[in-house]
């Protein structure tokens, strides 16, 4: 089976196996442990890309918060609340000083001033949400930004919001991510 022509790795060749200005052995370490064998195949699923460790962390919160949705039609036209939950997830591919991407005591002080601002409100009443819809997937959004905002600063951009979940129910979510 050949390789595909569009594979970063199509036209590598092991040392002392050809003439190509790539050769196998100015490959990274990671790249050089995986035997051509490996290679995406036409047809076949690709092996992992060759990138930097990247670290997870991820904390929940909870609130309760009402709203109503403009332009629907059916029950969640009217006012009603939710106990929500928020599950955010941060990335980033070096840890700190002490071995941590960021303590979970600091997302959790990071998220507060959020949840402070949205909890036991009606949330249309509310900037962002005077204008946007307070549906799940623009809470989601209103958090990954409230939260990457915030991040950008304490971290000099080492640490990033990877996604961010809003639990409208314990049986319905919607996700943001970039």
């Amino acid at each position: 089976m050949q390789p595909c022509a569009s594979h970063p790795f199509a036209n590598i060749r092991r040392k002392g196996q050809g003439n190509q200005s790539h050769r196998f052995d100015s490959l990274p370490d990671a790249a050089r442990r995986t035997s051509g064998s490996k290679m995406k195949m036409c047809g076949t699923p690709a092996w992992n890309s060759i990138e930097a460790p990247m670290y997870e962390i991820t904390v929940e919160a909870g609130f309760s918060s009402g709203h109503y949705l403009r332009n629907y039609h059916g029950k969640c036209e009217n006012p009603h609340g939710h106990n929500y939950k928020v599950r955010v997830t941060l990335a980033g591919r070096e840890l700190d000083a002490s071995g941590l991407l960021l303590d979970f005591k600091l997302l959790k002080q990071v998220l507060k001033p959020t949840i402070d601002r949205i909890d036991h409100q009606m949330l249309n009443d509310l900037e962002p949400f005077t204008e946007l819809n307070p549906s799940a997937e623009n809470i989601a959004k209103f958090f990954y930004n409230e939260t990457n905002r915030q991040l950008a600063g304490m971290t000099d951009g080492r640490v990033r919001v990877k996604d961010c979940t809003i639990w409208e129910t314990d049986t319905t979510t919607a996700k943001y991510s970039e």
